[in-house]
Order: structure tokens, then C-alpha cells, then sequence
């Protein structure tokens, strides 16, 4: 695809300031840029900022985790609202001791990976945001705004129809398959995984953004970079492991807490996802 010099410059000078959260965002990205991404004149400034943020994340999906955490802390598409004023120097500042890199190694990695990677996306021609997608996108920056009252779009109620007595394996998988889960890497891109004993390895998973952060308040050895996934990308991963690793979703940290929300799968069952 034929892509115009001018939306190229924009496209790698957006990281600058306060990258897609600095105002107004539709006049740095210009007109030719904007039509790339599906944002229009009518759009108002979240959905414009949804759409660029989109963008951008669906460019970085296929990069190494570290590498793609630097171009999410460069470009600010974070949905943490404590990110959201920093300039570009305050935001490598954060990102040098969140990832445990230098600032000269986040820069290299920044120009030699992570822009090639969005100038090829936009040469490739990018494919359009879904109303749905920018419209989940807008109501979360709205949910953080607000405080995170209810980050859970309805998960803990799906998850109580089978928790008790029991909760069924089918019902357990198809969770999985449905939700967006909320997890914790290290800074080398690594999963967090807690190993009670010897024998057992766990990666704690999430469905929603606030029980992760209730959690990592309680419990202060799970600690980490937050991200977001699917089922389907989590078990590839976790398949990868040599050993074994099963999941627990929306573990508590207090003992005399309400385990209504939380189930375990062991390893083979995580297994039995791909079938």
C-alpha cells in the first residue's frame, strides 16, 4: 500500500509529549493518517484517541513482550490513568524501572523493532476498528476515570452459575474461552507464576482489572507488569512451559475471604482447552 510521507512522520513522532493522550490528538495525526485509521471528523476526541490507541496495540500484539511494552509506554496507551500526563522523558523514566532496562536500550529498541513494526502495519493497510472494539475501549478509560466501581462486565455472574457446588469442567473451558483475563509478566516478559510448593506451580489470572489490583495490594509477592489476554493465548503459553503450570482465576489473598469468585483448572485441564 502506498502510504503518504507526511502520515509516516506522524506516525513516528506520535510517541512524543504525551503521545496519543495529548490534546488535540486529531490535529498531530493529520488527515492522512486518520484516514488510515478509520478516525473520522465526527469522531469525538475518546473515540479518536480509542481508535488510535487500537491501532497501535494490534501493531505491537506480535512483538517480544518487553519490546511491546516499551512501544505501549512510548505511544501512552495504557489504560492505567496514572500514565496518562506523563511526558515521553517521565514515562522511560517509569519504564526503565518497571521493565529493568536503560533508557539508551529502551530507545534502540524503540527505533530498530518497534516503529518498522507500525510503518510496516500501515503500509500493510490496517484494518479497521470495530464499533464494538472502540466502544469497549471508551467505556474502560471511562470505568478508570471513574474509579473502577464495576471493571467486571458481568464475568463474576457467569462464573457463580457453575461455582457452586462444584464448578464443571465445560463451564470452567468455556470461561476461559469467552473472558479477557488480566495477569501480571515480569519484566523479562515472563509469566507470574506462584509455586506454593515443590510439586505445584499456579499463574493467578483475573476478569477484571480491579481484582488483579485488589489482589497485588494484598498479596506482596505477586508482583509485576499488568497485560491483558485471551484464554486461547494463555494456554499456548502455558503449554510452552516445560513443566506443567495451572491456572487459578481471581485467587484472594485473605484467608477468610469469599471464595465464591474464584476456580481452580489444574494442568490437565488446561490441557483439554485445545480439544
Amino acid at each position: 500500500m502506498d502510504v503518504s510521507r507526511r502520515a509516516l512522520d506522524r506516525l513516528c513522532s506520535l510517541h512524543k509529549s504525551e503521545g496519543v493522550q495529548r490534546t488535540p490528538l486529531d490535529r498531530h495525526l493529520g488527515p492522512e493518517l486518520r484516514a488510515l485509521w478509520g478516525i473520522g471528523e465526527a469522531d469525538r476526541p475518546e473515540r479518536a484517541r480509542a481508535k488510535a490507541a487500537l491501532q497501535l496495540e494490534r501493531a505491537l500484539a506480535g512483538l517480544d513482550p518487553v519490546v511491546a511494552a516499551i512501544g505501549r509506554g512510548y505511544f501512552n496507551t495504557s489504560l492505567e490513568p496514572a500514565w496518562w500526563a506523563l511526558n515521553l522523558t517521565a514515562r522511560k523514566q517509569r519504564l526503565c524501572v518497571e521493565l529493568g532496562v536503560s533508557a539508551r536500550t529502551m530507545d534502540r529498541r524503540f527505533r530498530d523493532e518497534v516503529q518498522p513494526a507500525l510503518i510496516a502495519s500501515l503500509r500493510a493497510g490496517p484494518a479497521p476498528i470495530s464499533p464494538d472494539e472502540v466502544s469497549a475501549r471508551v467505556a474502560a478509560e471511562r470505568r478508570v476515570v471513574a474509579g473502577d466501581p464495576v471493571v467486571d462486565t458481568g464475568a463474576d455472574d457467569r462464573i457463580a452459575r457453575f461455582r457452586r457446588p462444584v464448578s464443571p469442567l465445560e463451564e470452567a473451558l468455556r470461561f476461559l474461552r469467552e473472558e479477557r483475563l488480566h495477569a501480571l509478566r515480569h519484566a523479562g516478559g515472563e509469566l507470574v507464576v506462584l509455586r506454593p510448593d515443590r510439586r505445584s506451580a499456579w499463574v493467578p489470572v483475573f476478569s477484571s482489572r480491579s481484582r488483579l489490583r485488589e489482589y497485588v495490594r494484598s498479596n506482596p509477592r505477586f508482583s509485576g507488569l499488568p497485560f491483558s489476554t485471551t484464554g486461547a493465548k494463555l494456554v499456548a503459553e502455558l503449554l510452552a512451559h516445560r513443566t506443567p503450570i495451572g491456572v487459578v482465576v481471581n485467587p484472594i489473598a485473605e484467608r477468610a475471604g469469599d471464595l465464591g469468585w474464584t476456580f481452580t483448572l489444574l494442568p490437565e485441564q488446561v490441557a483439554a482447552f485445545r480439544h
